[in-house]
């Protein structure tokens, strides 16, 4: 069973792999820009707000994002019995940090 960190990580590694191979595989790495829905909004998330210099990759890896009706707090995720998984545990949540906290444009339509 995987972990909401484990999969965060499991993205992070594909990123970077990404970086380093993108003249092998012919496109532009100061073009990765992400997108996703829901729980793959907040995915996107995360992974704009990773330290990448930390994984010795440069700050900007991602240059942004287009996140669509994302998940920015996992609080009530981990307390729903009904989330496919059982509920999440308090820690892994909270360590997930907050989506929230990225410079985002909001656009709402009616």
């Amino acid at each position: 069973q995987q972990t909401l960190t484990g999969i965060v990580e499991e993205n992070r590694r594909a990123i970077g792999w990404l970086y380093q191979h993108t003249e092998q595989l012919g496109f532009d790495r100061e073009r990765i820009y992400l997108s996703g829905h829901s729980a793959g909004a907040h995915l996107a998330m995360m992974l704009l707000l990773t330290d990448w210099p930390e994984l010795g990759l440069p700050e900007d890896v991602v240059k942004g994002v287009g996140a669509i009706s994302g998940v920015d707090d996992l609080e009530p995720v981990r307390r729903s019995s009904g989330n496919g998984q059982g509920a999440r545990e308090r820690e892994e949540a909270e360590g997930m940090g907050d989506a929230e906290d990225a410079e985002a444009l909001v656009l709402q339509g009616k």
